[in-house]
Formats: structure tokens, C-alpha cells, sequence
């Protein structure tokens, strides 16, 4: 065999671009990444880069798939972090902490609501009347406090008033 005719079983640059329908950049971007062998200068052998680009096609592939794992828990991390932040600088309370003040606080209200009587009226009767009125409104306010309690606790918003019960 001449140096002039090509070893049987190879092909060109230009014909294994042809043949894997890639530019002829491409083809020798991947032999010089070595994904592609040469069985010569400008000479691929057919089966070599053959399997050479379809090994380069399935990692490429499996990569990718790993790359979009690896994206998922960059992003998770990244909203983890950016919850922790958020908290540390006050904009999120955990929801446990935020329903103990809101308990705390209705209660304080409502034992409030029972010391308004004797600190209003001094007369026996003129106090059963206004501890009457306040019980009254004291229960509708239990009412509404267990109605914004369970909005908060689940996340659901209840816009019924308090008249419309």
C-alpha cells in the first residue's frame, strides 16, 4: 500500500463529519478531547470514532442527568440557606413560635376582658350588667381568635366576619 491510498477501513475528517453529521470543527474538537482516535494524519478509523462518539454521547448523557441532581440540590441548598437568612433577620417566625405569642396574647386580652367589670361599675347590679356585656363580647371573640388561630395554623383564610356567624 502507497502513502497515497488510504488504510481500508478509515475515513477523512471530512467524511466522518459527513457520516457522524457533525462540522469538521466539531469532528476535531472531539479528537482533540480525545474522544474521537486517529488512525492517522487526517484518517479516522470508521469503527474507532464511531465508538469514540458514542461513548462521548453517553457520558455526555449520564452527565447531564447528574448535572440536574446536582442543580436540584444546589437550588434546594440555596433555599435552605435563604430561609435561615430570612429568619435570622426577622422576615420569617416559625409557625410554632408565632401561634405560643398569639395564644399568649389572646389570653392576656380575655383576662383583661374579666377585670373591666369591678373597674367599671362599683354598684352590684350596674356590674352584672357590664360583666354581661363583656362575657358576651368576650365569647365573640374567643370565637374569632379560634377562627385566626386555625388560619394561621393551617395557612387557609377565613374571611366569614364575625356577624355573619
Amino acid at each position: 500500500m502507497n502513502a497515497a491510498t488510504p488504510a481500508a477501513g478509515t475515513v477523512s475528517t471530512e467524511g466522518l463529519a459527513r457520516l457522524l453529521m457533525l462540522s469538521t470543527d466539531r469532528v476535531r474538537q472531539l479528537v482533540r478531547a480525545g474522544h474521537i482516535p486517529r488512525a492517522g494524519h487526517g484518517r479516522y478509523s470508521l469503527i474507532g470514532a464511531c465508538q469514540g462518539y458514542f461513548r462521548f454521547l453517553k457520558d455526555k448523557g449520564r452527565n447531564a442527568g447528574r448535572e440536574a441532581a446536582d442543580g436540584r440540590l444546589r437550588d434546594a441548598k440555596a433555599e435552605a440557606i435563604q430561609r435561615r437568612m430570612d429568619r435570622e433577620d426577622a422576615y420569617l417566625v416559625d409557625l410554632r413560635e408565632a401561634l405560643g405569642v398569639f395564644d399568649e396574647m389572646t389570653s392576656e386580652m380575655l383576662k383583661f376582658a374579666d377585670t373591666l367589670p369591678p373597674l367599671i361599675a362599683k354598684q352590684p347590679a350596674e356590674r352584672t350588667r357590664v360583666k354581661a356585656i363583656v362575657d358576651a363580647d368576650a365569647r365573640r371573640l374567643r370565637r374569632s381568635f379560634a377562627r385566626i388561630r386555625h388560619g394561621l395554623a393551617t395557612g387557609q383564610s377565613d374571611t366569614q366576619e364575625d356577624g355573619d356567624e
